[in-house]
Formats: C-alpha cells, structure tokens, sequence
C-alpha cells in the first residue's frame, strides 16, 4: 500500500494532526516491509544452503579430502562460478514460490490481469500459482503437467527429480490417508460436519494430538499435501476403490484444498457468495464494500501525483 504523509494532505508535519498522519502513513507500510523483510531473509537462507551444497559436490568431484576439501568449498561458497551462482539463485526463487511463471502460469495470470474483477478477487498471483504447481508435481497430478513432460522427455537428472517428486509427495499422501483413517487428520469437512463436530473441538485441516487439534493449513507445499489426503478419504469409498472415482476425488480435493487457502480468500468467498447468496452474499458485498475506501483513496492519490 502506497502511504500518504502529512504533506501530501496538505498538513504541518511539524503539527499534531500532520504527525499523526505521518505516523499512520509509516503504519500502513509496516506490514508489507516486514514482508519483505522475512522474504529476503528465507530467500538468502535458502540460496546460501544451495551455495554450500553445489560446492561441496563440485569439491568432492575434484577428489580432494582434508583441508583441501575444506579450503575448496570455502572458495566456491565465497567466489561461486556464474553457473553454481544461477542455479542457487533459482533453488532460492523456488523455494519461496517467487521464481517466474512457466507457460501455463504467464496465461493464467495475463488472464486474471486483463480482467478487473478477477484482479479484485485474486490480487496475488505468482506465489499461490507456484505454490499450486510445486504441490501437483508432488502428487499423483503430475504427469499431466506439462512441466512434468518435460522433465520426462529432456531425462537425466531432471527426468529423476521430477519422478522423486511425484512418488515422495504420492507416499507422503498415502500416509497421511492413514492418518485420516485413524482419525488424526482432518479434511475439510461439510456444513453438516462442521457443524455437529466444532462444538467437540474439531476444526477443519488439522491434525489431532492427544484432545487437541492443530492446524496444518498453513505450511503450505506440505499442509495442501495432508488436506487433499484427508479429503480424497473422506471422498471415496475406501472399501471398494476404483480409479475414476480417485481421480475424481484427487482433483475435487485439489480444489477444495484451494479454495481453503487464506491467499486465495478473495475468490473462496465469491464463490461461495455466488453459491449460497442467503447465507454469504450479505457479508461478503458488505466485505468488499468496505475495501473500496482505502482502494479509491490510494487510486486518487496516485492520479493526482505527479
């Protein structure tokens, strides 16, 4: 959010009402700085982790032992050739979700920014579209990917990441089946669950240790993951499974999973606005109602600036 300050208000910013516009217009900015702030954090943790895994592997390929090994990796951490540098970039970008949208993704977010009301209901793009795709290519989705087909055409090394991926996030899903099964994990649930459950202490997404129930909805890759396994279980008749019905479930689950999603809230409420209008039309216009103050004043403030 773009701030305004006293002067732009036309106010004493030595006066009291000009200090407290100048202190409210540094307030609206603090969120997004810290934002900021922890996304460089995770980004230089991350690209340094690759660093020193690179340069390890390229030391030992060398055949050096000892202090030799030592002084080496020290070297290549510190002064990294352009292409150890580049592919540690791009582990970083990757694992913070902002690294640039494939085909699929650039044609899915120029069609959200050509549109004004879905930029209003979707503002972020780029991290829950990568975010989106990081959990497909770890489940049993994958191979409809095109980045999936890719990785299997161009073989080597991609051709095997892109295989781990899928059969790691494809146990990890199984397991936490079971845990769904036993009753340890939640999904989603429906009206009438949420309803008959919540009073007892269950909560949608969350995994239950001893009487208590944890949210996992949050660390996302992994928390998608978990949802879309307690989902497809509570979707599908675990007795007697067939494959169009799983297949029916996994990409029901992947939506529902979506739509639960807190960057994602703006289209999660329209449609269940435009799905059930007695109970969630009235708030959610009031919602939207509300934020158009702020928006209109900040679009005033930046055509009037020159």
């Amino acid at each position: 959010a773009k701030s305004i300050s006293a002067q732009d208000l036309g106010l004493d910013a030595n006066g009291p009402l000009g200090r407290v516009a100048d202190f409210l217009g540094n307030a609206i900015q603090l969120p997004g700085q810290a934002l900021n702030v922890e996304d460089a954090f995770a980004n230089s943790v991350n690209r340094m982790g690759e660093l020193q895994a690179l340069a390890f592997r390229q030391a030992t390929s060398e055949g050096l032992e000892g202090e030799a090994l030592a002084s080496r990796i020290t070297e290549l951490v510190n002064t990294p050739p352009d292409w150890m540098a580049e592919q540690a970039n791009k582990w970083a970008l990757r694992n913070t979700f902002r690294e640039p949208l494939g085909p699929q993704g650039r044609a899915f977010s120029a069609f959200i920014s050509r549109n004004p009301i879905l930029r209003w209901i979707i503002p972020f793009k780029r991290t829950p579209i990568n975010i989106t795709a990081a959990v497909a290519r770890r489940s049993p989705l994958a191979p409809f990917l095109g980045s999936f087909i890719f990785a299997m055409e161009a073989g080597g090394p991609e051709r095997s990441l892109a295989l781990a991926q899928m059969a790691l996030g494809t146990s990890i899903m199984s397991v936490a089946s079971a845990y769904a099964a036993a009753g340890i994990l939640s999904g989603g649930g429906d009206r009438t669950t949420n309803n008959t459950h919540r009073p007892t202490g269950w909560q949608p997404y969350s995994v239950k240790i001893g009487d208590k129930y944890y949210s996992y909805n949050g660390i996302d890759p992994l928390g998608w993951m978990l949802g879309m396994a307690a989902d497809i279980h509570d979707m599908t008749d675990v007795s007697n499974p067939d494959k169009q019905s799983l297949m029916t479930a996994v990409i029901a689950a992947a939506g529902k999973n979506a739509l639960s999603k807190t960057y994602l809230r703006g289209l999660s409420e329209t449609i269940n606005a435009l799905n059930d209008p007695d109970q969630y039309a009235r708030n959610y216009l009031a919602n939207y109602a509300g934020s158009l103050i702020p928006s209109g004043v900040e679009s005033v403030q930046r055509g009037i600036d020159p």
